[in-house]
């Protein structure tokens, strides 16, 4: 997506409110022309003795444009004041629904906080394109090219003197736009690192804390903040030469200007009022070109930071529904796993034609070491992923095939990190069904046992939980989460890890819960406490990507395997995380 392309498809949607900017274009040089002109009558008028009534006239005149600009400039920025909001809200809208779009690998790439700022860029610049081209750039090159209509009527020198100028200033401001684009991208960049940075470490004040590592961070940003000032330097060190340049050329043609009244006069050819004409109207162009000129920078830069978001925000979406794909309809809940193969990107292969089928409203529980790939397992399942090759099934239907929308919606999620938004906890459990009443809320949270310390809190339901659920304990968090999720009542349920930061007591309390909230569902359990477990219809035991042992508690704890190892390794029914080498 290039700039210009998203610009032009977001004005489509706006396009009668530019009518007002671009009215006030042709006004503003009109304007900007005609003033010299009035004040040329006035002076020549009045050295040539004229009437109180021809003076009094042209007074009107230059008072009525005066009154005008106020009017007209009034009436713009009544417009900008309307369109501007609506051009902002339309922008974030457009450019947050495609991130929500991207595949979870595209978030595992990026920093939030960067994505953040990327869009925060091309909210608040990509409508300052648009003013700095309709304000200045139309504007002012309608505004120069009457200048110099106008002082080709006292001399065709001024406008060949004008036009010179004119040429030399573009090119000098063209041929340095380049360097300058490249050392202002540079800038943005080293500064979105900065702001990047500073978000990774307010998002982990905690481990900075615990690791004593204030003075490491601090050192680590000033490596940033040192890159982005040498940067800045150069930046400006550029400009301020090419600034120079610029007002040297200005002067320059002011002087040339000079000289050509003063022997024009000489000869009779122009009036004390063309002096007046021509040095005002020479202030006023200048004053556009210096703004062009000036605003070439800044559109440079802000065209820069619009590409970067772009770039960023726009890269490929890899996960993608068909054209016209259905909804996913789920009647009985059956998962097949049919020769799937999978493996991360740059990774050696997880999953190698794995053939599994879940029979509908059956509980299976997944357990192995870390990296064995449960939670993939899940993953597939949700499409988070796409398989590399093979399929997945629900109820018959190729998850691929389908919306992917209706198969998360099909699945109620419990992840092995809940996160909650900073939001009232009532927020956070409605979360899984935003119908749901109060009531319905918490007769969910009670049956989890959140009930309890959420009313303890001091706003009760309406208590924040901080940022991705702070203010709240690891168990407080997973049974808010936990609540969310069987709220969803979907037909699928899938629980990751769901009383890990429980103690035994409550995850038995929980636990009694659990069976009915699984009652008629397909339900998937990964754990690595295998008392979740004991209660499944089927286990499958995951060993790198295979399924090495299956069956029910019983039956796998009296037959030599990894689950009997496993088993018999426990502390206090927790698995270890790693496998012995």
């Amino acid at each position: 997506m290039t700039v210009y392309s998203f610009i032009r498809t977001l004005l489509y949607h706006l396009r009668y409110y530019l009518l007002g900017p671009l009215a006030w274009t042709i006004f503003y040089a009109l304007y900007g022309t005609t003033k010299p002109y009035l004040l040329k009558q006035l002076i020549d008028t009045a050295a040539q003795g004229g009437s109180m009534q021809t003076l009094s006239t042209i007074a009107c005149f230059f008072i009525a444009l005066m009154l005008s600009y106020e009017v007209f400039y009034q009436l713009y920025d009544l417009c900008d004041m309307r369109y501007k909001p609506l051009f902002k809200n339309l922008i974030a809208h457009t450019l947050v629904d495609h991130v929500l779009e991207q595949d979870y690998r595209y978030f595992q790439n990026q920093f939030a906080g960067n994505i953040a700022a990327k869009i925060s860029d091309a909210v608040n610049f990509t409508p300052e394109i648009v003013k700095t081209v309709i304000d200045y750039y139309i504007t002012n090159m309608v505004a120069v090219l009457m200048g110099m209509f106008m002082l080709a009527q006292v001399h065709s020198w001024f406008a060949i003197a004008l036009g010179v100028w004119v040429f030399f200033f573009v090119i000098i401001s063209a041929t340095t736009l380049a360097r300058f684009s490249y050392l202002s991208n540079n800038s943005a960049e080293a500064g979105a690192r900065i702001v990047a940075t500073i978000v990774d470490i307010l998002g982990n004040v905690l481990n900075i804390k615990l690791f004593a590592s204030k003075d490491y961070e601090l050192k680590r940003l000033g490596h940033f903040m040192q890159n982005y000032y040498i940067l800045f330097k150069r930046r400006r060190w550029f400009l301020f030469q090419l600034y120079s340049a610029q007002a040297l050329s200005y002067q320059i043609y002011q002087a040339v200007c000079l000289f050509l009244l003063i022997y024009l006069y000489g000869e009779g050819l122009v009036t004390p009022g063309d002096f007046a004409l021509i040095l005002t109207l020479n202030l006023w162009i200048v004053d556009c070109m210096w703004d062009m000129s000036d605003r070439m920078r800044t559109l440079t830069e802000n065209w820069g930071a619009v590409d970067q978001a772009l770039k960023l925000i726009y890269v490929p979406i890899e996960l993608k529904d068909i054209p016209g794909a259905p909804d996913l309809v789920v009647t009985q809940g059956e998962i097949i796993f049919e020769n799937v193969s999978f493996q991360y990107e740059g990774a050696s292969p997880l999953f190698t034609k794995k053939s599994v089928i879940i029979k509908p409203r059956e509980r299976v529980g997944l357990v192995g070491y870390s990296g064995s790939g449960k939670s993939t397992f899940a993953r597939l399942i949700l499409r988070i992923y796409d398989v590399n090759s093979g399929r997945i099934l629900i109820d018959g239907q190729d998850i691929t095939k389908v919306t992917q929308t209706s198969v998360r919606r099909s699945v109620g999620i419990y992840p092995q990190d809940p996160s909650l938004f900073h939001r009232s906890i009532m927020a956070n459990i409605r979360y899984g069904n935003r119908k749901a009443t109060d009531q319905e809320v918490i007769a969910v949270a009670k049956q989890v046992h959140a009930d309890e310390f959420i009313k303890a809190s001091e706003h009760g339901y309406d208590t924040e939980v901080g940022e991705r659920g702070m203010k709240l304990s690891g168990g407080q968090r997973q049974r808010v989460a936990l609540a969310r999720a069987i709220l969803k009542n979907a037909p699928i349920l899938i629980m990751d890890e769901a009383t890990s930061q429980l103690d035994s007591e409550t995850e038995r309390i929980i636990q009694e819960s659990l069976d009915e909230i699984m009652h008629n569902k397909t339900t998937i359990v990964i754990a690595h406490r295998l008392s979740t477990l004991l209660h499944m219809d089927r286990i499958l035991v995951f060993d790198k990507g295979s399924i090495v042992q299956e069956g029910s508690h019983e039956e796998l704890i009296n037959q030599p395997g990894l689950y009997q190892t496993l088993w018999q390794s426990q502390i206090c029914g927790f698995l270890p995380q790693t496998r012995n080498s």
